[in-house]
């Protein structure tokens, strides 16, 4: 048996050497094997007895585990993988809703990670931020993703209560405590959704009231469900912001009421959201524009403004739901008075034919006034009204260029638009000398500039 055994020994020792994977060097293998995804990986380390054994080498291999409702056998795979990540730092992703899931399967994986949340770097799951292991250090974790619907508090001693490395943060729902809270204070990226109620109006003013005090070095801000109910804070806002992103839920929310504090006129770049917005909702962030689109985007109205800086500012507002063709008189509707608002700083402007012949009948003086581009939607030629019977009053004594971008009729490709039928049979008062640039057939998307 034993001589048996030797020569066994023997023959598999020249089968390795003039194997070809075996000549791969165990670090170039170990490459292979980790841009595998998570269950190739596994099969990979049983392939042969030195692909095991390099699996086994390289932690580094086992840093990245992605699993999910789709995995039959998630749990047994995560126990199987975790130990051989060894101390590298490792990024856990699980896809899939809390009903999807197993029953017992979050508190299987909160048992789990708190046994390895020292080398977790990056986390990513559908459980709750009050989990046990959120309450232990974690000196490597730099983002957290929790998608659980369930309101809960941050814990007052979520990660140990020490400073660590956090980044990100991306919260389902974010409910504050009323303490400083020194894990966050480490925070660049926050993108939260705000809570629909609460227990009392204090838990609202005692959190959200402090969160720049939570978030003092925080670069980009995205909150989503902002209401009245929520308190946010006076202001100002850390220098180090340089993106804000606030999405509210209430009808014609007004932004300027409770941002007002922000300065956010040192911020790059802004978007607010809302159904229904007003011009003199947002003003206070539009008062620098020098440069302004307006577009329709499905069932949004878009407002996109840029600074003399190259700032950007971004005002989404709702619609409803309505033939392309209708959407021309609604959009000029709110057009007029956000126009108004940067007529003193506006260089340049970006429309479609419906809005900017709204606009010329306006007695509107934009001083400043040098490039229009107008966007004319396919149908415009056969059912638009005819711009020519509208009186001019737009003031624009700056103004040196008119460009019209129009695609041909789908009735008749070979009738052109003429371009008084778009400008009027004469320019806006103020605007002798300006040049005109029509370009026909140019690839306008006709669900975008109505």
């Amino acid at each position: 048996m034993d001589d048996a055994q030797r020569v066994l020994c023997d023959r598999m020792c020249e089968w390795n050497v003039s194997s070809v994977a075996h000549r791969l060097a165990p670090e170039l293998l170990a490459i292979c094997i980790q841009v595998l995804p998570l269950c190739d990986r596994i099969r990979a380390s049983h392939v042969s007895r030195h692909w095991r054994t390099v699996a086994l080498a390289f932690p580094s291999i086992w840093r990245d585990i992605e699993l999910g409702t789709a995995h039959k056998h998630a749990l047994a795979l995560f126990r199987l993988v975790l130990p051989r990540s060894g101390v590298a730092p490792v990024d856990f992703r699980y896809s899939g809703s809390q009903q999807a899931m197993p029953r017992g399967t979050l508190k299987q994986l909160d048992h789990l990670l708190c046994d390895h949340i020292h080398h977790i770097r990056t986390i990513e799951w559908p459980g709750s931020i009050t989990s046990t292991w959120f309450s232990r250090p974690a000196p490597l974790l730099e983002a957290i993703t929790c998608d659980s619907p369930d309101l809960a508090q941050v814990p007052e001693d979520f990660l140990g209560g020490v400073v660590g490395r956090l980044r990100s943060l991306n919260l389902y729902y974010l409910n504050l405590p009323s303490e400083i809270c020194p894990a966050l204070t480490t925070a660049t990226h926050v993108e939260c959704g705000l809570p629909w109620s609460f227990r009392t109006k204090n838990d609202s003013d005692a959190g959200h009231a402090h969160l720049f005090d939570q978030f003092p070095k925080v670069e980009v801000l995205a909150l989503r469900n902002l209401r009245w109910a929520h308190t946010l804070p006076a202001g100002p806002a850390p220098s180090s912001l340089r993106s804000v992103s606030i999405d509210a839920n209430e009808h014609s929310f007004d932004f300027s009421s409770v941002l007002h504090g922000w300065d956010l006129h040192r911020v790059r770049d802004v978007k607010l959201r809302t159904s229904d917005a007003y011009a003199e909702h947002f003003a206070f962030i539009f008062s620098d524009v020098v440069a302004l689109e307006i577009y329709r985007m499905r069932c949004m109205l878009v407002y996109r403004g840029q600074t003399d800086n190259g700032f950007i500012r971004t005002i989404v507002s709702a619609l409803a739901p309505l033939p392309p063709s209708d959407y021309g008189p609604l959009i000029a509707e709110h057009a007029g008075n956000t126009v108004q608002i940067v007529s003193g700083s506006l260089q340049s402007l970006t429309i479609s034919r419906v809005v900017w012949s709204e606009l010329v009948a306006l007695p509107i003086t934009l001083p400043l006034l040098a490039e229009v581009t107008i966007c004319v939607a396919v149908y415009e030629d056969y059912s638009a009204p005819d711009i020519s019977e509208l009186r001019m009053q737009l003031q624009t004594p700056m103004l040196q260029s008119i460009v019209i971008n129009a695609p041909l009729g789908p009735q008749d490709s070979t009738t052109l638009p003429s371009p008084s039928r778009v400008l009027g049979p004469e320019l806006p008062s103020g605007s002798e000398c300006v040049e005109v640039t029509a370009h026909f057939g140019s690839m306008v998307d006709p669900e975008t500039y109505l």
